[in-house]
């Protein structure tokens, strides 16, 4: 199976927009399992909050944490409205410095993915 990192925004000043946010990560995870990837999705580290009122991670610990995931991943998909988070545009700084593939949408990367493979 091929790891695929999913790069979306999760955060935002609103809480509604941030659920939107973590749902595309998930939805998108999904549809990557489905289709026989094995997807690194960085929305569902919204968990870890559950516990933050005694074990505090701080931002910088997550970005290091998916840098770390996305460095052994073989390719990237990244969703829409990405150009404001600086998170994401680390992520694709970090993997096109490492020569991942970046795929802009679920259509790009099973393309670009088929024509590897062929």
């Amino acid at each position: 199976m091929k790891k695929v990192y999913v790069a979306g925004p999760i955060s935002s000043d609103k809480t509604e927009q941030s659920l939107r946010n973590l749902r595309n990560g998930i939805v998108m995870g999904s549809k990557l399992l489905n289709l026989g990837f094995s997807p690194y999705v960085p929305h569902l580290d919204y968990q870890y909050n559950m516990v933050q009122d005694t074990l505090h991670i701080d931002a910088e610990t997550y970005y290091e944490h998916d840098l770390q995931w996305l460095a052994v991943c073989d390719c990237m998909v990244v969703l829409p409205d990405y150009q404001k988070s600086k998170g994401v545009l680390a992520e694709i700084k970090f993997a096109r410095e490492r020569d991942i593939p970046v795929y802009y949408g679920l259509e790009a990367l099973i393309i670009g993915e088929l024509c590897l493979n062929n």
